[in-house]
């Protein structure tokens, strides 16, 4: 359940510093949508 999480750092910090925060939203918004099917 935590993986989803432990990957959006490491994912932002590959990005520019230009998209990053823009990557941070979308995988922010992805991990929580996979915490949520998984709890569900």
């Amino acid at each position: 359940m935590a993986t989803p999480i432990r990957i959006t750092p490491a994912i932002s910090s590959i990005q520019p510093d230009g998209r990053s925060r823009v990557v941070r939203r979308a995988s922010f918004a992805a991990s929580l949508v996979l915490a949520v099917r998984t709890y569900l």
